[in-house]
């Protein structure tokens, strides 16, 4: 064999070993688009569901909350009407000895 033809020989190896270099190259790329893309696909899930568990718990917080405003509100209606029925009774005294003084 000539060394032209050792050359070409040599550079046909290499254009076989560089094509076979790109194609694994181009396989390792989609391989790992193919991962990231799962991974995130994996973390929206993960972060979609924490979002409605945290939702939720903000729910019931709210519920709770507006159930202790109701709760201390019917108390203070409850205190509020015991004061207006003691003021309306001393009221009234007041006023029948005033009308019973004249």
């Amino acid at each position: 064999m000539s060394i032209f033809e050792s050359i070409q020989a040599a550079e046909k190896k290499a254009e076989g070993i560089r094509a076979r270099a790109l194609r694994e190259a181009d396989a390792l790329v989609e391989k790992t688009r193919i991962e990231s893309e799962e991974k995130a696909r994996k973390l929206y899930a993960e972060a979609s569901s924490e979002e409605q568990r945290i939702n939720a718990e903000i729910e019931q917080s709210v519920l709770k909350k507006a159930k202790e405003i109701e709760t201390q509100t019917q108390r203070t209606v409850e205190e509020l009407r015991g004061l207006v029925e003691e003021r309306r009774e001393r009221a009234v005294d007041f006023i029948l000895g005033k009308v019973f003084e004249l």
